[in-house]
């Protein structure tokens, strides 16, 4: 389990984080949410996170921390502690010293656009309702079920023809 951070150096508003005594950095839970204000690196956090849990540089090295008054940020750095062992992103990958990476799952905005399936119940007495299905396997499930509610409309719509073809005979 994710102990703390004790090294975010050079990415996103985190331009040389090194917390000082046990007060500075709290320690993760279990189940740990963030919450600040904009602009306090919840999003950068998150990529940390998403980072390290895919073994993808490419999430940090985009997030240099923008500087003002000097030409280039600090080099990036992370310290992610563990229960046992840590790891290190340093020039530009992650090194993973006796620890093996926990399952890490980020609920952000990346996440429910991936995760999320959001569609407009056609139905008449439930014109403003819509529903959500989560995950890969119910968003499939849900457009195969559109695809057919389509096919058979077209079916009711075949039928009616015939129908009134019949009864005008």
């Amino acid at each position: 389990m994710i102990r703390r951070f004790n090294v975010i150096q050079g990415t996103g508003t985190f331009f040389n984080y090194r917390p000082g005594g046990a007060d500075s950095n709290p320690e993760f839970g279990k189940h740990t949410i963030v919450y600040a204000f904009n602009g306090y690196g919840k999003s950068t956090l998150a990529a940390i996170l998403k980072s390290l849990s895919s073994d993808d540089p490419s999430r940090i090295i985009e997030r240099p921390s923008l500087m003002e008054n000097k030409k280039e940020p600090p080099e990036q750095e992370i310290v992610i502690i563990y229960d046992k062992g840590n790891s290190c992103f340093q020039k530009k990958k992650w090194q993973h010293n006796d620890a093996v990476t926990p399952e890490i799952i980020v609920f952000d905005q990346e996440f429910i656009f991936e995760n999320l399936f959001v569609r407009e119940v056609e139905v008449d007495n439930k014109k403003n309702m819509h529903r959500i299905v989560i995950g890969d396997r119910g968003i499939k499930l849900s457009s195969e079920l559109s695809e057919a509610k389509e096919h058979e409309k077209r079916f009711r719509k075949d039928f009616d023809v015939m129908e009134n073809e019949l009864n005008d005979r």
